[in-house]
């Protein structure tokens, strides 16, 4: 598991960086020797470009080199491929408000399930939270805000996810399906 408060180690970071190297290893994989599909693995993980940059630049140059073997592209493949390298490591590092408000509640739905396990009276809980966030919205700093957002949308998606066994038996004599299969949590 990543440790979300490392630089570039979000998930949404780590998507954006292995989507860049699937397109590469998709088209390119000829010729990807051992080290350089390493160095790719470790950089789509970590975000770590130090880490044997020249394997990844000669991985990122791969695209360039079969542009110039099959169509004859004139150019620096090199130059191009740690140009690539650079742009997609910065693209994957942007700040999104939207990964770090959902990376803060993945972080934050992990230790309630942890601190609070099982599936009674989310619904309530859910209610309790969001008063807390209209509280806040009318009288708190923005900080506090966040965090309310954050634990209203994590009793939210524990709602999806884990259920809420203390509604079972009246969502039952009401005909309606059971909040979750049992399957998801």
């Amino acid at each position: 598991m990543t440790n979300a408060n490392k630089p570039g180690s979000s998930t949404a970071a780590q998507m954006r960086r292995f989507a860049a190297l699937e397109d590469i290893l998709i088209a390119f994989s000829d010729g990807i020797d051992g080290d350089r599909l390493q160095a790719g693995l470790m950089w789509a993980k970590t975000g770590n470009t130090n880490w044997q940059r020249k394997d990844l630049i000669n991985l990122f140059a791969s695209p360039w080199c079969a542009a110039a073997e099959e169509a004859g592209w004139q150019g620096d493949a090199i130059a191009e491929g740690e140009k690539d390298l650079d742009e997609v490591t910065a693209a994957a590092l942007a700040d999104n408000p939207v990964d770090a408000f959902l990376d803060d509640v993945r972080a934050e739905l992990i230790r309630a399930r942890a601190k609070f396990p099982g599936d009674r009276i989310m619904t309530i809980a859910l209610a309790e939270e969001f008063g807390e966030l209209a509280k806040a919205v009318l009288d708190e700093p923005a900080a506090n805000v966040r965090k309310e957002a954050v634990q209203t949308a994590v009793m939210a998606a524990r709602i999806v996810l884990d259920g809420d066994g203390s509604v079972n038996e009246w969502r039952a004599a009401k005909g309606l399906d059971p909040l979750t299969s049992g399957d998801e949590a």
